[in-house]
């Protein structure tokens, strides 16, 4: 198996404190977020080869929720433009 576990917290301190720019950690979620969404292709990839079709609605769910944690903080800022802030 490919990838057996893929964790990760999901953090909106910039709601919480309503940051007037990109917090560090939002900074460092859009930078990982290629490589998260990467690793989600690979274990479906791999669940497709073995086979392992109760995995991928939660693939599925877990792509749908990369996909709403990124607008959080893109909507949060009000420009649509988090990447330049």
């Amino acid at each position: 198996m490919a990838y057996k576990y893929l964790s990760f917290d999901v953090e909106l301190d910039g709601w919480l404190t309503d940051a007037p720019e990109l917090t560090e950690s939002e900074r460092r979620y859009l930078s990982w977020l290629p490589v998260l969404r990467t690793l989600l292709a690979e274990c479906e990839a791999q669940a497709r080869v073995d086979g392992n079709q109760a995995i991928l609605p939660l693939i599925s769910r877990t792509r749908g929720l990369l996909d709403r944690w990124e607008t959080c903080i893109v909507s949060r800022l009000g420009n649509g433009d988090a990447m330049s802030g």
